[in-house]
């Protein structure tokens, strides 16, 4: 089903396939959210007060009206707002996987197996 658009009221089957494209990093049209990049930042997280240190040492060598340190906080501006709508749309898009994916009727077992994509329960709370 490449480059269709799939609704979340479609059968369980085309919802697989749109959960795997987003965790694939392929998407309808350039409208669906990328999960498979809010999975790698889950695993290699900066530290954004650390970003920030960083910034702010820039702007005590150059100024803060440098644009290097202008641009720099943009960028980070940007990046770190992108990687909160990802971050909130991993803990959504797992809660679906649950609802839509999983049946009643599955065994806990299979449920509970390690390659199962899964997010903390902490975090889903």
């Amino acid at each position: 089903m490449p480059d269709v658009f799939i609704s979340l009221r479609a059968p369980k089957r085309a919802r697989t396939v749109k959960l795997w494209r987003q965790t694939h990093g392929f998407d309808a049209g350039g409208n669906e959210s990328d999960v498979g990049l809010a999975l790698w930042e889950r695993g290699h997280w900066v530290v954004q007060s650390e970003i920030e240190a960083a910034v702010k040492r820039l702007a005590e060598t150059h100024g803060d009206s440098s644009s290097i340190v202008r641009n720099m906080t943009r960028v980070m501006d940007a990046y770190f707002s992108g990687r909160n709508r990802r971050a909130d749309n991993l803990r959504n898009k797992i809660m679906q996987l649950w609802d839509w994916c999983v049946d009643n009727d599955v065994p806990t077992e299979f449920i509970l197996e390690p390659t199962m994509l899964w997010y903390s329960g902490r975090c889903t709370g």
